[in-house]
């Protein structure tokens, strides 16, 4: 029996290649593990007793979805990050997940609480949630003062997606002019596999560049050049409309800056998240002011207490463990009862709309770019 893991991975450190190269190892205690691509050209063959789990690409075709569709897997694992405050990506594999044995949801525990009262309550009864994981030796503590009251700094990094709330913060930078906010935009990718545009992603990306946001070239901030940029900042801030467990927030955690998130970008831990609505410019700001006043002291357990969580919540070994229970669990059926069969039907009537409009969108938006392609290779 072979596991297929199809999943982004690479020789860094980030978190999001580290589900590979971090997970894999521990597996291989147990399984006989084959890493794949998700851009593979190709498509993966069962042979009696293999197991397919990976990531699918939200766009269409990849290497899990032309997988996936061959008959003889012993089990199917659909294993993506998962929010349902927006719907997009969910209703772009719905297809994918009825069909599974399981759905393994890298997500805040929120939206595990959630799902049922949520469009994707059908997925529930297959869904396990597992943490995000770090290697804090990857992440060394290079913050241990904070700047003065008055003159504190709040740092976002990340894309232009709508999901990340970009144009929110550009609002709110805009709103207090007494405080910095600064930017280190990373690629306008979705989760590293084949990529379009998200068609919302060049409007908020101009509003952003056009806001107080102090936007930095490219910065290896994982590095120690980038350390220094860092250290001059003191939170983290993100204004997410819907993520999974951002991992940013993670990996500057470690460094020792302080999280300042909205409820629905999946973490919702208060004792070192310090939360503030997306969609209330007026009420961020004043939490953004109680923050610029607050005592060091304060701050200071906020940030040990979100090193604390690191090394006791969100470990490599608690996702090796998901992913463990996900090969070896036994596979759920669906309900029996006409109810959650209603359900199901109503839940993916909705997804489905949602999918044709996103798929729509993109299609634009690929037909918008031909211009600008044929001109770069002009």
């Amino acid at each position: 029996m072979t596991v297929h893991f199809v999943y982004v991975h690479g020789n860094g450190i980030d978190t999001t290649t580290g589900i590979v190269r971090e997970s894999v190892p521990r597996l291989r205690a147990r399984h006989e593990v084959v890493v794949h691509s998700p851009n593979d050209p190709a498509v993966i063959h069962p042979k009696p007793g293999d197991i397919l789990i990976g990531h699918p690409n939200r766009h269409g075709d990849c290497l899990f979805r032309r997988s996936f569709a061959q008959q003889g897997w012993a089990r199917r694992i659909v294993f993506a990050p998962m929010s349902h405050a927006v719907l997009t990506d969910a209703a772009l594999i719905d297809d994918l997940v009825v069909d599974a044995d399981l759905h393994l949801a890298i997500t805040g525990q929120d939206w595990i609480d959630t799902i049922a009262q949520s469009p994707l309550s059908h997925w529930q009864h297959k869904t396990i949630r597992t943490p995000l994981g770090i290697n804090r030796a990857h992440f060394p503590p290079i913050k241990s003062r904070f700047n003065p009251p008055g003159k504190r700094r709040f740092l976002c990094i990340g894309n232009a997606d709508f999901l990340k709330g970009g144009d929110r913060l550009a609002a709110l930078a805009d709103a207090n002019p007494d405080t910095h906010f600064g930017w280190i935009r990373t690629s306008d990718t979705r989760h590293c596999l084949r990529y379009e545009e998200d068609p919302a992603t060049p409007g908020i990306r101009r509003i952003m560049r056009a806001s107080r946001l102090h936007e930095y070239p490219v910065v290896d901030w994982r590095r120690p050049d980038g350390w220094q940029i860092m250290a001059d900042y003191d939170f983290f801030i993100l204004l997410s409309r819907s993520e999974a467990l951002p991992c940013e927030v993670l990996e500057v955690a470690s460094y020792g800056l302080v999280p300042v998130l909205t409820p629905h970008s999946g973490f919702t831990e208060d004792d070192w998240i310090t939360h503030v609505p997306g969609d209330n410019i007026p009420a961020a700001s004043a939490v953004i002011q109680i923050l610029q006043h607050a005592p060091e002291q304060d701050l200071l357990a906020r940030q040990a207490a979100g090193r604390r969580r690191l090394d006791d919540t969100y470990t490599w070994d608690a996702v090796a463990a998901a992913i463990e229970t996900a090969l070896t669990c036994d596979i759920p059926r669906d309900p029996d009862n006409a109810a959650w069969r209603d359900r199901r039907l109503a839940n993916r009537k909705v997804l489905r709309r949602i999918a044709a409009k996103a798929s729509r969108a993109d299609l634009m938006a690929r037909l918008r770019s031909i211009p600008r392609r044929l001109a770069r290779g002009a």
